[in-house]
């Protein structure tokens, strides 16, 4: 396996002009660095076939067209661009010196509480991170992968001190965490978390949101019912702060049940409408029981250039089932370097969701988080332009919300904040029965990622962190998902007036069948609904050339050329 990609990377990355390229404080000229890095891949390749090539391209997109062109180049040119990104990753790095270590000391605590090894109180987390930053840098760089005693550290605070026999098993999680989170430092990586307030009044609004997304021609009737429902909220919501009191809710409560119990509301043959609007009020109950707050508290994750003014420009991004936020690690980096913000949130079931254990986690949830998290950054004065950016089932959440996302772009104030959307793999089926069943076991296990060669490189940039099953918790819930989200992203690539809206998809993808893909590429009617064929598989947005990255390198670079600190 001479010319498989690993074995490509390490020869390519041996190279003493690769080792000079690496070692290059001058960064104003990008370009110029990765034809840097290009040419020495071409150098290789030529070598590999004797010098029997055509002649070198002389522009990044040329030696892209040229990798198309030559498959057996194609390895070269993922690795070229793997190493060029690591290049920036470093520097990123190191300017952010104290700050990196304290980000990744926070996400191997964040792992170790969600896997509940270690527990420490709010008000002694800063302090213990302090603690940890401090060894880390006494530690030194060279010696992160190596050192074994970080249990000690966090001897006060694991969970199975007073149990001998599992305190081995926790104090080698703890060193492995550790090890794994000091080893792949990320260049603009911050976590913190988002809280929402989930009163009665949103729920249920949230609910009618979620009914028209999923029932883009509602009947007048319907529309009507709509209207009603939502009067009802206002007639029992506090005028200032949009919330229905809590002494109030008993009352908004028995006014909706009364309403669908009167003859202005006609079930026809479909209970649709009444059957959300009952199970958003059942949830927002059976949560208050088990949580005793309507506060919900996500984690998060936000890539942003520190060294830099604060961008206007978000990027919202939404991962898939049985993944986590950094999914979006290898987009992410190309985003910053383009000026922009990233920010992305464990949906419902992930591992580091606040809540859970503690509610039932369910696709109707990842759909009010949506909503809320889109709402929250619309709003807010200090974003100005807005992507959407969703892989797999987030990508489905994003397809599930089209409506209520053109609505907002259109009604909120200003209009037209949100100028893309992204969606990489999305699980949209056009038939989900027949590729679902086949696919549990791959979908349920606890990796569903690619393992092949270029999935195990990427994923030395950043810790992967483990999801949950349990939005799967209704099977026949999560078929009609995906199957009215393939329905409404086809709806809308018909439409005139439409957001740039971008599917990105491998033909080789053993999870979502490309024949979804093709069918609403079929169905587009305006040039701002696109497709891109990509190589790889399911996670295919993690490699440096995936079409994603090249729709985002494509992007005008409004800010500043990169400078070495």
């Amino acid at each position: 396996m001479g010319n498989s990609y690993k074995n490509i990377y390490a020869k390519l990355g041996a190279r003493d002009k690769v080792k000079e390229l690496k070692a290059q404080e001058d960064l104003s000229n990008l370009n110029a660095l990765k034809l840097g890095y290009l040419h020495e891949a071409f150098l290789a390749y030529q070598d590999s076939k004797k010098g029997k090539v055509p002649a070198e391209p002389v522009t990044t997109k040329a030696y892209k067209k040229f990798a198309e062109q030559n498959p057996d180049f194609m390895n070269y040119h993922k690795a070229a661009l793997l190493l060029y990104h690591e290049k920036l990753d470093a520097v990123a790095v190191k300017s952010r010196d104290k700050h990196a270590l304290e980000q990744a000391v926070k996400l191997a605590l964040t792992s170790l509480t969600s896997k509940k090894i270690i527990k420490i109180d709010k008000g002694e987390i800063d302090a213990v991170i302090g603690a940890l930053v401090e060894k880390a840098e006494r530690v030194g760089a060279a010696n992160y992968a190596t050192t074994k005693d970080w249990h000690t550290d966090l001897a006060a605070y694991t969970v199975a001190h007073k149990k001998p026999k599992k305190m081995a098993a926790a104090q080698g999680e703890i060193n492995k965490a550790m090890q794994k989170a000091l080893t792949a430092l990320e260049p603009y990586a911050h976590y913190g978390t988002e809280t929402i307030d989930y009163d009665f009044a949103k729920v249920i609004e949230y609910a009618c949101k979620q009914y028209e997304d999923l029932n883009l021609n509602p009947s007048d009737k319907r529309k009507a019912d709509l209207v009603a429902i939502r009067d009802i909220l206002k007639k029992f919501a506090d005028h200032e702060t949009k919330k229905i009191p809590p002494e109030q809710v008993d009352n908004a409560v028995k006014a909706i049940a009364g309403y669908f119990s009167s003859s202005a509301f006609s079930r026809g043959f479909s209970s649709r409408f009444e059957d959300c609007i009952k199970k958003a009020v059942d949830g927002y109950f059976e949560r208050l029981h088990k949580t005793q707050s309507d506060i919900r508290t996500l984690q998060t994750k936000t890539w942003s250039d520190s060294g830099k003014e604060a961008s206007k420009k978000l990027v919202l991004a939404v991962h898939g089932l049985q993944d986590s936020v950094n999914t979006f690690n290898t987009v992410a980096n190309q985003y910053v370097r383009k000026g922009y913000k990233v920010l992305s949130y464990d949906q419902s079931g992930a591992a580091f969701d606040e809540s859970r254990g503690k509610e039932d986690l369910n696709l109707r949830q990842m759909q009010f988080d949506f909503y809320s998290m889109l709402e929250k950054a619309y709003a807010d004065p200090d974003v100005d332009e807005i992507v959407l950016l969703g892989h797999s089932l987030g990508g489905a959440v994003i397809a599930n919300a089209l409506n209520m996302i053109h609505q907002l772009n259109e009604e909120g104030e200003p209009k037209n904040k949100i100028k893309k959307i992204q969606l990489m793999a999305p699980a949209v089926m056009k038939n989900p029965k027949l590729q679902i069943i086949g696919n549990l076991p791959t979908i349920l296990s606890s990796n569903p990622g690619n393992k092949d060669e270029h999935a195990q490189l990427i994923e030395q940039q950043g810790i992967r962190r483990e999801g949950g099953a349990s939005a799967l918790s209704s099977l026949s819930d999560f078929i009609k998902f995906v199957a009215n989200a393939f329905k409404n992203l086809k709806e809308f690539f018909k439409k005139d007036n439409l957001i740039p809206l971008e599917v990105h998809y491998s033909e080789a993808d053993g999870l979502v069948n490309k024949s979804n893909f093709e069918e609403i590429a079929q169905s587009a009617a305006n040039p701002k609904a696109q497709t891109f064929k990509n190589q790889g598989q399911h996670h295919f947005h993690r490699a440096p050339d995936s079409t994603v990255v090249t729709q985002i390198e494509e992007l005008p670079d409004d800010a500043p050329a990169y400078k070495a600190p």
